[in-house]
């Protein structure tokens, strides 16, 4: 499973986001680390075909180009603010995961993807019986853990998420993060701003300066430097066996 982009550029009326963007992502996560306003929600909108977004250049999944049905039944995108004040509870929620395929009424196939995805909330991410509440009584944080659950519902082969963790306590943010490691044969591409965190349990790290790449590898070989250079700020590189954490210190 392969989603390719070649020389991809992407504007905004006329300001330049995007200048160039060669990628081959496989199925497994890839965080986007940067600065605001470095590009990384812009990628995410010209993958999933943003209608205000102008893009060129080439994204294809499976070798064929991104297109209407892809986005229909192959894609998920958690978006970075989604206030609501839905009166939807989060079953309902849930169930609108599946607006493409829902009919005069819901299958036992749908009813037991249902089940998979309140087990989810329930047991991996500890929101116990919050299944009839209204998602306008939750927490900013329970309600983007719901909101990942809905993405989910559709079991998509490419699943987009703009700074999933906005909201969420660190126990939530880890909860999370070992929820997106345990779903499988998809490609995840996240957006973060907690850069500890995206290097101590993510293995695959696209940086993105001055709307170029500045670095994609493996999140334990990247050197304070890197960081440095991209967000412009001293760092340091504190190790102990597996453990890296890196300290900002000042502006550089």
């Amino acid at each position: 499973m392969e989603l390719i982009l070649k020389n991809v550029r992407a504007k905004y009326a006329n300001t330049e986001v995007i200048k160039s963007f060669n990628y081959t992502f496989n199925s497994g996560i890839y965080v986007l680390l940067g600065k605001n306003g470095s590009g990384k929600s812009t990628l995410l909108h010209a993958i999933r075909n943003k209608p205000e977004l102008s893009w060129q250049g080439s994204i294809t999944f499976n070798n064929m180009p991104i297109n209407a049905q892809i986005l229909k039944n192959e894609l998920s995108y958690l978006p970075q603010g989604h206030d609501s004040d839905s009166a939807l509870t989060v079953e309902q929620t849930l169930l609108m995961g599946l607006y493409n395929e829902l009919g005069f009424r819901v299958s036992t196939k749908q009813q037991l993807r249902i089940k998979e995805s309140i087990h989810l909330l329930e047991i991996q991410l500890g929101l116990n019986n919050l299944r009839h509440k209204k998602i306008r009584e939750l927490s900013g944080g329970q309600r983007q853990l719901v909101l990942l659950a809905q993405c989910l519902m559709k079991r998509p082969k490419i699943l987009l998420l703009d700074e999933p963790c906005t909201y969420l306590d660190i126990r939530n943010q880890i909860l999370l993060i070992n929820s997106m490691q345990d779903i499988k044969n998809t490609i995840i591409i996240s957006t973060m701003h907690e850069i500890n965190l995206a290097i101590q349990h993510i293995k695959n790290i696209i940086i993105l300066d001055c709307w170029n790449i500045a670095y994609s590898g493996k999140s334990n070989l990247i050197e304070p430097l890197t960081l440095q250079q991209t967000y412009e700020v001293e760092s340091v590189l504190l190790e102990h066996d597996n453990y890296r954490n890196f300290i900002f210190t000042q502006i550089s």
